[in-house]
């Protein structure tokens, strides 16, 4: 049995249509990336169950305020192409680095599909092994963005269209883990491909529901879990908000965050001191918001066309110090002054998100803002550095108009918003 507490089944993968009636955006994710990796799709035959991906040419652009681009195919001759417009060097390391990751490709993904390996079992594993291998190892899973990039990419664009990657898990190009990160996403997209769920990302939970129905599962929604049942330190069922329990015979299994099901769903009484106290001290990251347009016509570009075709679209200056900037004021509950925007092509991938007349192409896009303070302090009411208001609380209303209109006042105009915007929401 599957319990959600929302109407839809997905949580993050749910598709709705925000804006406008016939208009399904996938509300939070769009690119099928990292999951190309994972074996359940095949295993479980989801095909059968209406699971279905389309194959962009176009992986991502990244567009810079010149009006330059570049591009990761699906072919990796031509996204060497795209890089060495920059530069010859930066074109031949990343074939150098994707030929490494091939080469590791399968450790890779049974790394991503096993349990973590606890940290002393690591440090045993390392020792076995030379002490060269070992300490290269190490340094390669710890290095940060910032020094991964300048390692290997003579080029600022170059160093930028990786090191985006970072800023996708909240990190600074400062942070460790950064460089292996943005190695790890951009091979993974170069192999595989940044492709889209036919029909919206919420069809592969509701192919992973249907699958369960069909092995006689349940799945209820507006279920909402208040308490997971202990008894003789066991879990032996769970709590609704309606009052009603519902026992196990097995596991009760938990997708929420730590600090909930810590503090609230098992109970202090129930856990260590150690782990109680490290929960209250939880530290939440960066948060994400989102923007949709349902626009009436196509958008144009100032870049290569090509951009338009691109299932993604990541839009910043060619500068790491950009980052450095955005994770400061986020870190310090500053609305950033230059959003980092990631833009999904929703129609433009897959056609059937829009219903229209057939005599009317109209189009939806997405707009997701990164490093967005999960507790907005203060924020800016014009260019002044100094000026900035403390505030208690700001609506959402607020904040989208402030983002959208940096988005569109920047230094740079990259994005020509020619189409009439008729409709639009912002959420």
């Amino acid at each position: 049995m599957v319990l959600e507490e929302y109407h839809l089944i997905g949580g993050m993968t749910i598709t709705e249509e925000i804006t406008l009636p016939g208009f399904k955006s996938d509300v939070h994710a769009f690119g099928y990336q990292l999951a190309n990796m994972s074996p359940v799709p095949n295993e479980l035959n989801l095909v059968n169950y209406g699971f279905e991906l389309i194959y962009p040419e176009v992986s991502f652009s990244h567009i810079f305020p010149h009006g330059r681009s570049i591009s990761m195919y699906r072919s990796l001759d031509k996204t060497m192409k795209s890089i060495q417009n920059f530069s010859t060097r930066d074109a031949l390391t990343w074939h150098r680095l994707f030929t490494e990751y091939m080469a590791e490709r399968d450790k890779i993904a049974s790394s991503i599909n096993s349990p973590p390996i606890d940290l002393t079992k690591q440090l045993e594993k390392g020792l076995e092994e030379s002490v060269g291998n070992s300490a290269k190892e190490f340094r390669r899973q710890f290095q940060s963005m910032r020094s991964w990039c300048e390692e290997n990419f003579e080029s600022d664009e170059a160093k930028v269209v990786f090191g985006t990657f970072a800023a996708f898990v909240g990190l600074s190009p400062d942070d460790a883990g950064g460089g292996e990160l943005c190695h790890l996403f951009a091979s993974i997209i170069q192999d595989k491909g940044n492709n889209v769920v036919k029909g919206g990302f919420v069809n592969l939970p509701n192919a992973l529901a249907k699958y369960i129905e069909s092995h006689g599962g349940s799945i209820l929604t507006n279920s909402r879990v208040t308490k997971i049942l202990i008894e003789n330190n066991r879990a032996i069922g769970v709590s609704l908000s309606n009052g009603k329990n519902i026992l196990v015979r097995k596991i009760v299994v938990s997708s929420t965050d730590p600090s909930t099901l810590v503090l609230k769903l098992i109970g202090e009484d129930y856990v260590d001191s150690y782990v109680v106290d490290s929960m209250k001290k939880y530290e939440w990251g960066d948060s994400i918001f989102g923007i949709y347009l349902a626009l009436k016509e196509r958008l144009k570009y100032n870049s290569n066309p090509l951009v338009g075709e691109s299932s993604q679209i990541h839009i910043s200056p060619p500068t790491l110090e950009y980052f450095s900037k955005i994770f400061y004021e986020c870190m310090s509950g500053i609305i950033p002054d230059n959003p980092l925007s990631i833009m999904s092509n929703d129609s433009i991938m897959d056609p059937s998100r829009v219903s229209s007349p057939s005599n009317e192409r109209k189009h939806l896009v997405k707009f997701l803002i990164l490093s967005v303070p999960y507790d907005i302090k203060v924020y800016n009411t014009d260019n002044n550095e100094n000026n900035r208001i403390l505030v208690g609380s700001i609506s959402r209303i607020t904040i989208a108009i402030k983002l959208l209109n940096r988005l569109q006042t920047s230094t740079f105009q990259i994005l020509r918003m020619q189409s009439q915007r008729k409709w639009h929401t912002l959420q």
